[in-house]
């Protein structure tokens, strides 16, 4: 996985199958609190080398986003639909601190 930080990061991950599997070593990489709500899956082409559509709802540190991601293979799919919501927390995150930021406190 790659990032805002230096280099590049993996981790292994276990769970109930390999989409659970992915979605843990992604958490640990970035260090998040997340809990996918819902995960669905759709052909987009027809065929043996049919592109699947992943959609999914998750809970990003006490936050509901959405996310989707496409592929010809349903864990990497996955796994950049759970990618996209995690920026979008990202950016999220950012929009909070400059309005913070940007408040001003008025005093006697």
């Amino acid at each position: 996985m790659t990032g805002p930080w230096t280099g590049e990061r993996s981790a292994r991950g276990t769970g109930d199958g390999p989409i659970a599997a992915a979605f843990t070593a992604i958490s640990d990489i970035l260090d998040r609190q997340l809990e996918v709500l819902s995960l669905s899956l759709r052909s987009l082409t027809p065929g043996r080398d049919s592109v699947g559509q992943v959609f999914l709802q998750a809970k990003i540190d006490g936050k509901s986003l959405s996310g989707h991601g496409a592929s010809t293979d349903i864990v990497e799919a996955s796994a950049r639909a759970l990618v996209h919501a995690l920026n979008k927390a990202r950016h999220a995150d950012r929009l909070e601190s400059s309005e913070l930021n940007s408040v001003y406190l008025w005093g006697v």
